[in-house]
């Protein structure tokens, strides 16, 4: 839709909104709808290739009722599972490629059921990584010291995108410290008696990559609407060619803990790139939401002054989603940055003391 017919949208739910106003300052009064409220099915269920299907049934309510939305699980429904037209075991694994089909009854509520293709892992190649200091502090303790490392960084990485299908992306990032302390430690208690790494992820800068924002629309951004905490995306500006993602985090921060003797083993640490192909249910559903809760008609439904996003669902009920995602994660590790910096907090300490 262009940015003149919603705007036209937008100025006729505002005129009638305001003649609304009118009529509402006279008096009102209660109805009840006439909808069919009858409580139906409702199928959620995320699949992941070479993982366990898990099945969320519940049911539909009404928000008028209260005790449905106190409890809505419907724990004895029978669910079955089916891989490519095959009914399976619920310790099937899916893999890539698999046409998975979900089916769940239950005498009360009827039935519901669900198709969803398991996407293809994408191909992930080229990743550069560039950490920039911003600050280093170090603490000693009585048997251990502790340096507290600011930086920000940069992640490069290209995607060799199918040409076979439109595709669907999402991207995260992990994080790892191969180094494993002994006893019982938890974030936030550095006596300094133990030896530990932890990690704090810093701030992702969204606007750096574009292509988070390609679902804004020109009304959305018009609106002061954001891409914050949205990393789907699709192909359809890259279709069949390699897209190179700019990943940039700001104010990220490691603690590290340890003894001058175990410097590298604690510092065995880095972060894990993690791009998922996922099914069109699956970002159609984040799509949704990010309408509902970040864009403008969102926004705008909410005081009355435009209809209500309708719900997205691939359920035939009408009532859940069913999605799949394929993932691939490659490590970047930063020890090499990590090692000199802790040796040189090591040595400032040592040159206090003389």
């Amino acid at each position: 839709m262009g940015v003149l017919n919603i705007l036209n949208k937008y100025l006729l739910n505002v005129a009638l909104g305001l003649t609304g106003c009118v009529a509402l300052s006279g008096c009102y009064t209660d109805f009840t709808p006439d909808i069919d409220d009858r409580p139906v099915l409702c199928l959620n269920s995320l699949i992941t290739a070479g993982e366990k299907i898990s099945v969320d049934v519940t049911r539909s309510w009404v928000y008028t009722d209260v005790n449905g939305e106190k409890n809505h699980q419907v724990n004895d429904a029978v669910v079955t599972i089916f891989a490519n037209g095959v009914r399976v075991e619920d310790d099937y694994l899916p893999k890539e490629g698999d046409k998975i089909r979900i089916h769940a009854f239950n005498p009360t509520y009827g039935e519901a059921e669900a198709t969803v293709e398991v996407p293809v892992a994408p191909i992930l190649k080229d990743i550069e990584c560039v950490p920039t200091l911003k600050e280093g502090r170090v603490h000693e303790y009585e048997y251990t010291f502790c340096t507290t490392i600011d930086f920000d960084l940069g992640i490069r990485v290209t995607l060799e995108d199918s040409p076979e299908r439109q595709n669907y992306y999402h991207y995260g990032l992990d994080h790892y410290a191969e180094f494993v302390p002994e006893g019982n430690f938890s974030e936030g208690e550095l006596s300094g008696e133990e030896s530990s790494f932890i990690i704090r992820d810093g701030i992702l800068q969204y606007e750096a990559e574009p292509i988070f924002s390609e679902h804004i629309s020109e009304f959305d951004a018009m609106m002061g609407g954001d891409v914050y905490g949205f990393t789907f995306f699709t192909d359809r500006q890259f279709s069949g060619s390699d897209y190179r993602l700019n990943l940039q985090y700001r104010n990220v921060q490691a603690i590290i803990t340890c003894t001058p003797d175990n410097i590298e083993e604690v510092c065995d640490a880095g972060f894990i790139v993690c791009l998922s192909s996922v099914s069109e249910s699956y970002y159609n559903w984040f799509n949704y939401c990010w309408q509902i809760y970040s864009g403008a008609i969102g926004d705008l439904s909410e005081v009355g002054l435009a209809e209500p996003v309708k719900g997205y669902s691939n359920v035939s009920t009408g009532a859940g989603v069913v999605a799949a995602r394929s993932t691939a994660k490659a490590r970047i590790p930063l020890d090499n940055f990590f090692v000199p910096l802790v040796r040189k907090a090591l040595d400032k300490l040592s040159g206090n003391k003389e």
